[in-house]
């Protein structure tokens, strides 16, 4: 492949670099561009290896070249132990180095001490970056997901970039500073109030799997000859589904292969990288899709079935209010198409198939374990027998025995409770000199705790006395429906230090539903309103263990059980079915006779199992029959995966077969080169896709062949002195030319022609070119370079200038 080395073409894993040619330009380039230049704040939030970094890294380069100051945090290079202070002082110290302003926002850092972390960082940008600004400033934040790793809590952050915005009004310089935040997340994983999340006043940008259009440029680093490489990528995107570090990891094997000119070729391969056991266990993508599925902290057996009905093309719509939808996402196991969940490739299909699932199913491990634990069991039971009975029958005996002596020995008081033996408090009469502490709380029953063991209650009154040698102490006060709190307390000797503490009432627990808007809720039994037009409902409520009912006219009712907690917001979304038997039949009397595939598959969404879903079915796919290219490959594949068991399932494998085989002709007539094996193939398969573009080649090689052949003739009938014979090939000659030739030849000195083609014809349409080398001998000897120009006159090829 001339110009271009593989093993730098393709990049598998890892950020591309901003001039990598194998870098594939979707939708996301120009939308997060365009929304960024605008000011907007912008998140591309997706599953691992779908191309982040690299989409950043690109954008952040066109928006320098634009006059734009551009940082980029990476937030694992930040590390994990750290306190607020030092992560926030992190994120301004790598902003400083990339804006030039590092001494600048140092300085501002150190100036406001008494502000908290958040406002330093966001006041010291404002004060020292965008005064001096003659464009925008934009900030990625790349891996966002690690925040949620850090030991405090991060919510702040994200609500000072939604200050920023609600803030422009006030403050318009804040109109020339933007942020982006990248990672494997969902915005919930980030930030829980949805009051202050930034995430409802941002753009949303998805990132897709490649489309074979805009993986063409992945043809160049495949192979040499474009025909062929179009049929290689067709079908490692078959197998990859566009997903990106897939087609890379793909490509790059077959291109370092250099012996596939095939689709058998590509699929051994995948078998290979991905498909076999050893691959399972080793690539990094298989192995990271597999623990986000199985390692997540939802319910593993909820998910895996869920999981189960999307692979088996069942309608999962897309729901981000659903905890385990967004583990599919993040996963990267589905995609979303049109609202709807589908398998996203075959690789992943046939990797986390049905097998898979039953043995990631929670307690398969315990079935397997109990089974061989119940076989061992009878093997050794014969053998153990004997010696459990003997060794009963020496138990029972040392039971009698010890029974007895305990009748006769006087009972001892058990000693102190480990609290006391193992703390530094005293126990009565072991310390002359202690100190202690008088709590009061001015509240009864709070339960107190002293370095985490606990001591006692305060009393009627609240106060509490605790006697303590001299040391520091650290005190924790609990009681049911307040607030935990703490405190340290240095106790002197032989005195009595005072403390004031007071409990605060948790706050009562919230409810929080999402349901179809006008549906009445119910809790306990006792009616509190009904959703709300944007499908929520808000209500503060008793903690417990409690009955939410929801109910609505035209929707089937709905109950669930749900646990209310003093302090903390419940989410409860409620998905409510339509109460279908009297609308589905109304809706299917409006698409019975109807050739709309669209209508007929909503009516099935609608109504899966109504009893003419089967009728529907099969019109479905008498239209998608009727409206399916039996010469296109992806058409075909299409159909079968919409009717893998369809009744036209048979016939279009049959076809599939037999554009296969055609494919592969065709791979191999192109390979030979011949003008025989590409009439064999037009022979073979004269309707074939492809056919056009072998008899393209064909006429190209047949003009190729008939224009040397005129070159030969003329040098033939040059040498046999044969004027007539030049003329024929060259009708338009001269008549000077004409006269020189005729001299020529009557010299008698014998004339001899030789020219020597260098290079292909130039063909372009009804005229051609031929470079070379001319060589006379006799009267007219000479050697000089030619260019013979041809043209097609009445379906030959005469010269026309450019040789004598």
């Amino acid at each position: 492949m001339p110009g271009i080395e593989t093993a730098s073409f393709f990049v598998v894993g890892g950020t591309l670099r901003r001039d990598a040619p194998s870098y594939i330009s979707r939708a996301a380039d120009q939308n997060l561009y365009k929304f960024l230049q605008a000011g907007e704040f912008c998140y591309v939030l997706t599953a691992r290896q779908m191309g982040k970094s690299s989409l950043m890294v690109r954008t952040a380069v066109r928006l320098r070249d634009n006059g734009t100051q551009v940082a980029v945090l990476d937030l694992t290079s930040l590390g994990q132990n750290l306190t607020t202070e030092q992560w926030y002082n992190g994120l301004l110290e790598r902003v400083g180095q990339q804006f030039g302003r590092e001494d600048e926002l140092e300085e501002a850092w150190l100036r406001f001490p008494q502000l908290g972390p958040m406002r330093r960082f966001m006041r010291a940008i404002s004060d020292s970056v965008l005064p001096d600004l003659k464009d925008r400033a934009v900030i990625f934040v790349d891996e966002i997901d690690a925040v949620r790793s850090l030991p405090f809590s991060t919510d702040e952050f994200f609500a000072g970039i939604r200050e920023c915005y609600n803030r422009r009004s006030l403050d318009p310089q804040l109109e020339r500073l933007t942020f982006c935040l990248l990672g494997v997340a969902t915005p919930s994983d980030l930030i829980r109030d949805t009051r202050t999340t930034p995430f409802n006043i941002g753009r949303r940008i998805e990132l897709s799997d490649f489309t074979e259009q805009e993986a063409t440029p992945l043809i160049q680093g495949l192979c040499a000859d474009d025909a062929v490489g179009m049929v290689l990528l067709q079908r490692i995107i078959h197998w990859t589904g566009g997903h990106p570090y897939l087609t890379q990891r793909l490509c790059r094997a077959v291109a370092n292969d250099g012996n596939i000119h095939d689709t058998s070729g590509v699929d051994r391969l995948c078998e290979e990288l991905f498909l076999s056991n050893r691959a399972r266990e080793r690539d990094d993508n298989l192995l990271f899709v597999r623990e986000r599925m199985l390692r997540s902290e939802v319910d593993t057996a909820a998910l895996l079935t869920l999981y189960e009905k999307v692979r088996d093309g069942k309608t999962v719509r897309d729901d981000e209010t659903s905890p385990l939808i967004p583990v599919l996402r993040l996963s990267g196991i589905a995609r979303v198409e049109s609202g709807v969940l589908k398998a996203r490739n075959r690789i992943y299909n046939k990797v986390f198939d049905d097998k898979w699932v039953n043995a990631s199913m929670p307690g398969a491990e315990i079935r397997r374990q109990r089974a061989a634990y119940k076989r061992g069991l009878k093997r050794a039971l014969a053998i153990t027998l004997p010696l459990l009975l003997i060794g009963a029958a020496i138990a029972y005996w040392n039971l009698y025995s010890a029974s007895n002596t305990m009748a006769v020995r006087q009972f001892r008081s058990p000693s102190p409770p480990a609290f006391w033996a193992s703390s530094r408090i005293p126990v009565a009469g072991e310390q002359s000199e202690v100190g202690g502490i008088l709590l009061r709380t001015g509240q009864p029953d709070v339960t107190v705790l002293v370095d985490n063991f606990q001591f006692g209650r305060t009393s009627s009154s609240g106060e509490l006395r605790i006697p303590l040698p001299p040391a520091s102490y650290n005190i924790r006060l609990e009681k049911p429906g307040f607030r935990p709190i703490e405190t340290s307390v240095l106790v002197a000797k032989n005195s009595e230090t005072p403390i004031m503490l007071k409990l605060e009432r948790e706050a009562a627990p919230s409810l929080f539903v999402r349901a179809v808007p006008g549906a009445t809720v119910r809790l306990d039994g006792k009616e509190l309103g009904v959703i709300k037009p944007d499908g929520t409902f808000v209500h503060e409520a008793s903690p417990g263990i409690l009955t939410i009912e929801l109910e609505k006219t035209g929707y089937l009712p709905v109950s669930a059980k749900i646990v209310l907690v003093l302090g903390s917001t419940t989410t409860v979304n409620v998905p409510m079915q339509p109460d279908s038997s009297a609308a589905d039949a109304a809706d299917y009397a409006a698409i019975a006779d109807s050739t709309d595939p669209i209508a007929l598959r909503q009516y099935l969404q609608k109504y899966p199992t109504s009893k003419n879903a089967a009728q529907v079915r099969n019109r479905i796919e008498e239209i998608d029959w009727k409206n399916a290219n039996r010469t296109d490959l992806q058409s075909l594949d299409a159909f079968l995966q919409a009717h893998p068991q369809g009744q036209h399932a048979n016939e279009a494998r049959q076809l599939v077969e037999e554009l296969q085989s055609g494919q592969a002709d065709y791979i191999a007539a192109v390979k030979a080169g011949s003008s025989e094996a590409l009439q064999a193939f037009l022979t073979r398969h004269p309707n074939s896709p492809y056919a056009e573009q072998v008899r393209q080649r064909l006429s190209q090689q047949q003009d190729k062949a008939a224009v040397l052949s005129v070159i030969h003739r003329y040098e033939e009938s040059y040498n046999r002195q044969d004027l007539g014979g030049i003329v024929d090939l060259w009708p338009s000659c001269p008549d000077r030319i004409k006269k020189n030739l005729q001299a020529s030849f009557h010299s008698g000195e014998k004339q001899k022609l030789q020219v020597e083609v260098e290079g292909d014809p130039d063909i372009k349409g009804n005229f051609a070119s031929v470079r070379g080398q001319e060589t006379r001998s006799g009267s007219l000897t000479s050697t000089a370079p030619v260019t013979i120009m041809l043209v097609r006159q009445n379906g030959g090829w005469f010269i026309q200038s450019g040789i004598f």
